[in-house]
């Protein structure tokens, strides 16, 4: 999904008649999993392409997101109580 795929898909989540931190927590979800997918997609390229260099960056930015997504999770979860999404 690219950027301009992603905007009909955030624009019908911001007008949803449901609440704010609804519209946060669906739009990061949205977000995030594109980019963990693309993420996902480079490292079997590059395995396959054996560029260590580039697969441990890689490896490192898709932990990255993963942490934030637990993150934002966690704070999500004291804030309202409920799972910001099923995984």
């Amino acid at each position: 999904m690219t950027n301009n795929d992603i905007n009909p898909h955030l624009e019908k989540i911001f007008a949803a008649e449901i609440p704010e931190i609804e519209k946060l927590s669906q739009s990061f979800d949205l977000i995030t999993q594109m980019i963990l997918k693309h993420s996902d997609h480079e490292i079997e390229l590059l395995r396959a392409l054996n560029d260590r260099e580039n697969l441990i960056k890689e490896q490192i930015k898709n932990g990255s997101v993963k942490h934030i997504r637990s993150v934002f999770e966690h704070c999500y979860l004291l804030s309202t109580g409920r799972k910001a999404w099923d995984e």
